[in-house]
């Protein structure tokens, strides 16, 4: 079977194959009963991985185009013949069922990146064993969430005389006010409330970005993050990540060779490295932020969940300088709460509000109404000393356990947050670890989905002390079996 592959267009891979494929069989070339090529030999035969040809098989499946059976392979399935010109049912015939309506060549646009196929491939992985230890959530453990505050004001929050019309679209007023009396220096109306700080991310590139800028992104990086970026028309300059947060030189010649419009980083904590940025390359980005006229745009999540001790905000260090801040108490108190909030200077918090207000009209107001209560009684400061020494536990145990069962490895001991960076020793492909883990029952995320395929992020926020243990013994046999297969470099997806 001839495919023809260009990896010029911007149409991926997989995408490629499914068109072509799909062609042939609606039209016939390929009719029912006809066995695709064994995905191996097909992807060999293109020079693309595996994974490539198995998404495009997928979707062919979900399209009801093909089935997979054991022992027989990928086979072409019968298609409903089309309804001929003019012909309407006849008499005690019942009516053809209209064909679906095809959606395919408005899924193809270019517009926003489709779904990788690991990350498909990290979700089953996920969800598909009970009995699998996961050190890939990246949220907080039931036990660890503040639910019976919660749950007692949301009992209040029925009772009290909120309105339920839209809310103002900067947020609520007493939520914003108890944002700026936290972080000092900060006045309400630089404070917007937005859905999560993936949600904050997404007003600051459409209120200040066009298609086609350019944005400084650090690597690795949050995969979700990317794909925002991406999709929504920015071209990504990727600056690497050591052990004391972005690398600074690096920054300095990019910044040299181009003109970005925003600096993303995440100085506390970093997802998915755990790394923190030094005081000195704080002072350094600042400095040349001020010099090539760039904002640095600080998502700052995990800021509050420092160990040792915290760092401040890139904001504090030049209050007047070019940053925008973003925070979320996702990590913190609850993700299904879902707010989190922007700081930034008076002119740019009320372009921010102005596009939230025409996308969304105001957030809903019981969860703004809820975190003011949980703030102004005391209770988020209360809650963050339990978490934190119930975190700085759950990574003592994590680390001991990397020391016992896998000391040839690499790592850094993060200084707060949920995340360990773990690079595998030479020789051993961090994805075929990651492959070889789920099947060894414990789960964790693969680097390539953060663009880095050196290592494997560990999340240690949602996993018990006992479960680090046993999820870290288990990722060390997965690695041993690896050396006995001699170091393989690829690994089968495991669905």
């Amino acid at each position: 079977m001839e495919l023809h592959i260009d990896r010029r267009r911007p149409m991926p891979l997989w995408r490629q194959i499914y068109e072509q494929l799909r062609e042939r069989i609606l039209t016939g070339s390929l009719p029912p009963g006809t066995r695709l090529p064994p995905e191996r030999h097909l992807a060999a035969s293109l020079g693309v991985n595996r994974a490539t040809v198995v998404q495009a098989y997928r979707e062919l499946a979900a399209d009801g185009l093909v089935a997979a059976r054991v022992g027989s392979g990928t086979r072409v399935l019968p298609q409903p013949p089309a309804p001929g010109p003019g012909r309407s049912a006849g008499p005690g015939e019942a009516e053809a069922p209209a064909a679906p309506f095809d959606w395919t060549a408005l899924l193809a646009l270019p517009t926003w990146p489709p779904e990788p196929p690991l990350l498909r491939e990290a979700r089953a992985v996920r969800s598909g064993s009970r009995q699998a230890i996961s050190l890939a959530r990246g949220e907080l453990a039931p036990e660890l969430l503040p639910t019976q505050q919660l749950q007692q004001l949301l009992r209040e929050a029925a009772e009290a005389d909120l309105p339920w019309g839209y809310g103002p679209v900067a947020g609520y007023g007493p939520l914003r006010q108890a944002i700026a009396r936290r972080m000092g220096r900060t006045a309400p109306d630089e404070v917007v409330i937005t859905a999560g700080a993936q949600h904050g991310l997404a007003l600051i590139v459409r209120a200040l970005t066009e298609p086609g800028d350019a944005v400084v992104v650090e690597n690795p990086s949050y995969y979700r993050s990317l794909t925002l970026f991406t999709g929504l028309g920015l071209r990504v300059l990727p600056v690497p990540v050591d052990r004391e947060g972005i690398r600074t030189d690096a920054l300095a010649a990019v910044l040299d060779r181009h003109r970005p419009r925003l600096i993303f980083v995440t100085p506390n904590f970093q997802n998915p490295t755990g790394a923190s940025l030094s005081p000195l390359r704080r002072r350094q980005l600042l400095t040349l932020a001020r010099l090539h006229r760039v904002p640095v745009v600080e998502a700052d999540s995990y800021g509050d969940l420092w160990f040792e001790a915290p760092q401040p905000p890139l904001r504090e260090l030049d209050p007047t300088g070019p940053v925008i801040y973003v925070g979320s108490f996702s990590k913190t108190v609850a993700p299904g709460l879902r707010i989190g909030w922007v700081v930034a200077p008076p002119p740019v918090a009320e372009r921010l509000a102005a596009v939230q207000g025409q996308q969304e009209n105001g957030l809903p107001l019981v969860g703004q109404w809820v975190l003011a209560e949980f703030l102004r009684r005391g209770w988020l400061e209360e809650h963050l000393a339990r978490l934190r020494q119930a975190l700085r536990e759950r990574r003592d145990a994590l680390v001991a356990a990397l020391a016992r069962h896998l000391p040839e490895t690499r790592w850094q001991v993060p200084g707060g947050g949920y995340h360990l960076w773990l690079e595998p020793e030479e020789g051993i492909s961090a994805l075929a670890w990651f492959r070889a883990a789920a099947r060894a029952g414990v789960v964790v995320m693969p680097g390539d989905l953060y663009g880095s395929p050196a290592g494997l992020r560990l999340s240690f926020s949602c996993a018990t002390v006992p479960e680090l243990e046993e999820g870290v013994r288990r990722l060390a046999r997965a690695r041993e079996g690896l050396r006995r297969e001699g170091h393989p470099g690829d690994v089968e997806p495991v669905v």
